[in-house]
């Protein structure tokens, strides 16, 4: 990867990024782990490889592997009926109600949106969610469509509790994070926190960069609670590109991490650049052609941080990349030139392309605030 440290480097100063970390992986080897820029601005704390992150939605893929694991235990099946492990679960939709598989829950199909406003800030438990999903409504007919749902991954994360007798956290570090050796990787703002060794979180408005809070979404950790280090992503990595094993050690049979990365639903948005075409849902991971070429993969969001992890499978090769600010495009950024580099192809102008379409969004939202002004 020569000349990428110096590329991240540039990247972070357009954009002005206080710190991030990366992992590449080719061929079951960490070819990069490496923190860059700052944790904290004040107090000038460098980024290191084992600095952590939170990787929000880049969870979801472990909360699949958790119920594949269970899978291969023959503790669970992936097409029998959530009220078989959860006989409480119940939606507004009395037909997903009855039918709404482990499937469903991991490929965002059940016909609930987002509904984030239900959850996002407040202190409420798992129990407590669970017991309010009855309320929200539908927005299309249960299987007909894709549309993200954390809550849903929540509900996953309760079926790996009640199948396996103990919490989400406590099988997948038994499970996941200890074997793969994931000795950094820990659950929720509070464990994040009591590390030395973490990032803090930052918000751009316009060029302006801020501190802004660290939010606990510890009640939907199944969705997207983990903070992680590029030492440990790496180990991720490998072990998604080696058909189930970190070294001679198995941790998930190859048969049901293949299920996990097949495609399950369209993913309706038609992809904005002539590399990117349309992707579908798997299992915990988005699975979508660049430039030719497979990618699994899955971004994440929580405030102050951005992730994005891509696999390469057909070269087993992989990049994760954890940053902390919002408001930019530089995870992908980096994950395109990561990817281009490991294809062995001429980069792309993303730098220009992602650039001019900031621009555009922001005179998108300009225009549409001096509607309304003239409006009211």
């Amino acid at each position: 990867m020569k000349g990428f440290g110096a590329f991240v480097g540039r990247m972070m100063d357009r954009w002005g990024v206080p710190g991030l970390a990366v992992a590449v992986v080719q061929g079951g080897r960490t070819v990069l782990a490496e923190g860059f820029g700052l944790c904290d601005r004040k107090s000038k704390r460098q980024v290191t490889p084992r600095t952590l992150f939170p990787i929000a939605s880049a969870t979801k893929a472990f909360t699949a592997t958790a119920l594949g694991i269970l899978l291969d235990d023959g503790k669970i099946q992936w097409d029998l009926p959530v009220r078989d492990y959860l006989p409480g679960f119940r939606l507004a939709d009395p037909v997903a109600t009855e039918r709404a598989t482990v499937r469903d829950l991991l490929c965002h199909r059940t016909g609930l949106p987002r509904h984030d406003n239900a959850w996002y800030g407040l202190t409420l438990s798992r129990a407590e969610l669970f017991d309010r999903l009855r309320h929200l409504p539908p927005s299309a007919d249960f299987r007909a469509r894709w549309q993200y749902q954390n809550m849903m991954f929540m509900v996953a994360g309760l079926v790996v509790a009640a199948v396996a007798g103990r919490t989400w956290e406590q099988f997948v570090r038994e499970r996941i994070l200890d074997p793969l050796g994931m000795t950094g990787t820990n659950f929720g703002a509070a464990e994040a926190l009591a590390q030395a060794d973490h990032a803090l979180p930052y918000k751009r408005s316009g060029r302006r960069v801020a501190r802004t809070h660290f939010d606990d979404v510890s009640s939907l950790g199944p969705a997207g609670g983990i903070n992680s280090n590029a030492i440990d992503m790496a180990r991720w990595l490998t072990m998604n590109l080696s058909g189930g094993r970190i070294g001679r050690r198995r941790i998930i049979s190859a048969k049901a991490l293949a299920a996990i990365h097949t495609p399950q639903i369209p993913v309706p948005e038609p992809p904005q650049w002539p590399e990117l075409l349309h992707g579908a849902y798997a299992m915990g991971w988005q699975v979508q052609p660049y430039r030719g070429h497979p990618t699994i993969w899955h971004g994440g969001l929580v405030n102050g941080f951005q992730t994005r992890v891509t696999l390469l499978p057909r070269l087993k090769a992989g990049v994760a990349v954890m940053t902390n600010m919002m408001g930019h495009p530089v995870q992908l950024l980096l994950a395109y030139r990561a990817c281009d580099r490991l294809l062995g192809l001429r980069p792309l102008p993303w730098t220009r392309r992602l650039a001019a379409e900031e621009a555009r969004q922001a005179k998108a939202k300009t225009s549409a605030k001096r509607r309304a002004a003239r409006a009211a």
